[in-house]
């Protein structure tokens, strides 16, 4: 197999197809080869166009949500609303995995958290004012929150005021956003009490954020298998992320890597179709086909389709 320009490899092809996970691309990525499903502009133009809603972004397992989100905060980001001069945008938009409140602050402090450096700074600014206030002459207390001594803080004031000030700078850090997109887990669709939990934590933190006259849109990612029985998802904006056409995979193969090599353009949409739309499916499939060719004690120039329907007769 000849090599592209740019230095197209089989590795290279082998690496890609092994990042199941949209968290395990570059940021590049999605702007650069996601080919974008329109019901993400349809969800970007709904944001447009109004304040303190909640957008479901629906799907099944592998169908391509984080990376939906992924590409929607960027197309968010890309917005500089015709000035010449914008604002710093990174902190109109957030993007993080939903955490239970049982690690969410744990997260946040230990900075595991996709917005952990920003509320630790806000964080040790309320204990300081705090401190200042209640506690002037007890501590030496330093002249900015930079220097200052978060546990030593925490104990000085106590867990209760603590756990309040936690609050308040993480609705804070929050409400200086203009669009927040959680990604929610998969969970077990024989359980969901998970699910229901984190439903309602959601709903509290949405509710809470949705009473001020700042209040950001929030979209989520949810489990199309999930998507019922519960008050939630009445108040939703339901956009279903369907699954990829088979023209739209090979699609985002060739954008990937200016070229369908080594497959043929028949043996790339066997697999899309065998994907049945599902992305991560998709690239398991062009693992396994590739692994099998590369086993063949004669291997051919490229990968056919009649090879796909040989790994999948084995396999099945």
């Amino acid at each position: 197999m000849s090599n592209a320009p740019f230095g197209f490899s089989v590795e290279e092809v082998r690496t890609w197809a092994s990042q199941l996970a949209a968290e395990s691309r570059a940021p590049f990525y999605f702007s650069e080869y996601y080919v974008c499903p329109r019901e993400i502009l349809q969800v970007e133009r709904l944001l447009d166009d109004t304040r303190a809603a909640v957008v479901g972004i629906v799907g099944v397992q592998g169908v391509g949500k984080t990376s939906a989100l992924q590409v929607l905060r960027r197309r968010c980001l890309d917005k500089t609303d015709g000035r010449a001069d914008p604002p710093d945008l990174s902190k109109k938009v957030a993007l993080f995995k939903w955490r239970r409140r049982t690690v969410l602050f744990e997260s946040l402090l230990n900075g595991t958290h996709e917005l952990s450096e920003e509320f630790r700074e806000r964080y040790a600014w309320y204990l300081l004012q705090e401190l200042r206030r209640g506690l002037p002459r007890v501590l030496d207390l330093p002249q900015s929150a930079v220097g200052l001594d978060v546990a030593e803080a925490e104990e000085a004031l106590g867990k209760s005021v603590a756990l309040g000030l936690r609050e308040m700078a993480w609705l804070q850090v929050l409400l200086c956003r203009s669009v927040i997109l959680i990604d929610m887990p998969d969970y077990s669709k024989s359980d969901r009490r998970l699910m229901t939990s984190d439903l309602n934590e959601i709903y509290w933190f949405w509710d809470r954020l949705a009473a001020h006259n700042i209040a950001p849109n929030v979209v989520i990612a949810v489990q199309k298998e999930m998507f019922r029985d519960h008050f939630f998802f009445d108040k939703m904006h339901k956009i279903e992320l369907k699954p990829l056409k088979p023209e739209q995979m090979v699609e985002a193969y060739e954008r990937r890597f200016g070229t369908l090599n080594p497959f043929t353009a028949e043996a790339l949409a066997a697999l899309a179709r065998m994907s049945r739309g599902v992305f991560r499916r998709y690239l398991r499939y062009i693992s396994m086909a590739i692994e099998h060719w590369e086993g063949q004690p004669t291997r051919s120039e490229s990968i056919e389709a009649s090879l796909v329907k040989e790994v999948f007769r084995s396999n099945a």
